[in-house]
């Protein structure tokens, strides 16, 4: 799904950073966890994004949390999903009457949910801007969805 570790962007990436092309960053883990942590400091601001994959339910996801620690930073969210080692552009569509804003991603027998500041199509890929002060956090999640159950389903089971 995010093959541009070995390939290009257009291979699939799920990229977040701040828009400020001078930023700084820093990155550990958390104790002795697997919890990633990256502070980017930038002109305006300071901001702490968190990701990991929880484990033990049975899902698959990626989180990952942006919280704001000092002054402001906009933040900018480039997803590009491809399956099929890089072969095929999943079928979009917003989720826009959800709680939490989000999309799905469809390919055959593959699909993910995103969850996180609202997404808008840009060229065979998604983007998303937002601004994160001092004290707010914002929340992303990827989630890959199994395939129905039996045959004739029809219908991915959306997580909660």
């Amino acid at each position: 799904m995010f093959g541009a570790v070995l390939g290009t962007e257009d291979h699939g990436r799920w990229f977040l950073a701040p828009a400020d092309a001078t930023a700084t960053a820093s990155r550990s883990y958390l104790g002795e966890s697997f919890i990633l942590r990256t502070v980017w400091t930038t002109r305006t601001g300071v901001v702490e994004v968190t990701e990991f994959m929880p484990h033990g339910d049975g899902r698959s996801d990626v989180v990952r949390t942006v919280r704001g620690l000092a002054g402001s930073v906009d933040m900018v969210q480039d997803l590009r999903l491809r399956f099929g080692y890089r072969a095929t552009v999943p079928w979009v569509r917003q989720l826009r009457h959800e709680k939490s804003p989000g999309l799905i991603a469809v390919a055959g027998p593959d699909a993910v949910v995103v969850r996180g500041p609202a997404l808008h199509a840009a060229d065979h890929r998604h983007e998303a801007r937002s601004t994160v002060s001092q004290h707010e956090s914002v929340s992303l999640q990827l989630t890959c969805l199994a395939p129905p159950a039996a045959a004739g389903a029809g219908r991915f089971e959306l997580p909660r």
